[in-house]
C-alpha cells in the first residue's frame, strides 16, 4: 500500500510522520530493533522510500496510532490511513 504514495508526495508524508514519532511522549512503546531501523533509514537517507515509509508507519502506529492515520488522511491517504486504523484497531 505505501507504493500508493506519489514520489512526489513521499517526503512531505516521511517528515510528518517522523515529527509525530519524535514528539509523542510514547517513545517507550517502540521497540528496540525498530528505532535502531528507524535511525538507520534516517542516517541513509531513506525515511521517504518504500522500506522508511513502512518503518515510520509502523512507529507511528505504536505511538500515536490515532494520530498517524488522521495525518496520513489530511495528506490526502484515507485508503492508507484506513489500512493503518484497521491495523492497530483504532
Amino acid at each position: 500500500m505505501i507504493n500508493k504514495i506519489e514520489p512526489a508526495k513521499r517526503e512531505k508524508v516521511s517528515d510528518s510522520l517522523l515529527d509525530l514519532v519524535l514528539d509523542s511522549g510514547n517513545a517507550d512503546k517502540l521497540t528496540a530493533q525498530l528505532a535502531r531501523s528507524l535511525v538507520d533509514a534516517a542516517r541513509r537517507n531513506e525515511l521517504a522510500s518504500d522500506t522508511g515509509l513502512a518503518v515510520l508507519l509502523e512507529a507511528g502506529s505504536l505511538v500515536e496510532p490515532e494520530k498517524a492515520s488522521a495525518t496520513l488522511e489530511a495528506q490526502g491517504f484515507a485508503e492508507l490511513a484506513a489500512a493503518l486504523r484497521k491495523t492497530t484497531g483504532k
